[in-house]
């Protein structure tokens, strides 16, 4: 007599949250880089904006051209924006990376359950299969007295 296994009616169900929870950890990572490499644009960008200082600065000291001075100026001012957009973004992609992150989370603990109910399905057909067989021993048991009195009888 074959008997179902019924812990792997969760197996398919098993590879797809793995899949899932594959797929949410990919989804994070990519968000956790974005905004790395959102943050070392910005970091980038406030390092130009204090060279550009520093040349304005020079230039100011140096030269009395009032017109690159004024470029200077501009041109940090410009840079400036950059990095207030930029860190605007930066607060975006991570709010993306939490939010894919919570996701992750759900997706690992719904994960976590089929695996244990899969696990639970396992050790109650183990106990099932071991209290069958015990049965099976005890009546063995049983019809091998039975027959020892017979044969112990005259």
């Amino acid at each position: 007599m074959q008997l179902a296994r019924p812990w792997q009616k969760f197996a398919v169900l098993l590879r797809v949250r793995e899949r899932q929870e594959r797929l949410k950890a990919q989804a994070l990572a990519a968000a956790r880089g974005d905004v790395g490499r959102a943050v070392a644009k910005r970091d980038a960008l406030a390092e130009e904006q204090q060279r550009v200082l520093g040349e304005a600065g020079e230039a100011a000291r140096h030269l009395v051209d009032a017109a690159k001075v004024q470029a200077f100026i501009h041109y940090e001012r410009h840079i400036a924006r950059l990095a207030v957009d930029t860190d605007a973004e930066i607060h975006a992609l991570q709010s993306v990376a939490e939010k894919r992150r919570g996701e992750l989370e759900d997706a690992m603990k719904r994960r976590k359950v089929v695996q244990r109910l899969s696990e639970r399905a396992r050790l109650a057909y183990r106990d099932f299969v071991l209290r069958e067989e015990q049965k099976l021993l005890d009546e063995t048991a049983s019809v091998q007295s039975a027959l020892q009195r017979m044969a112990d009888r005259p």
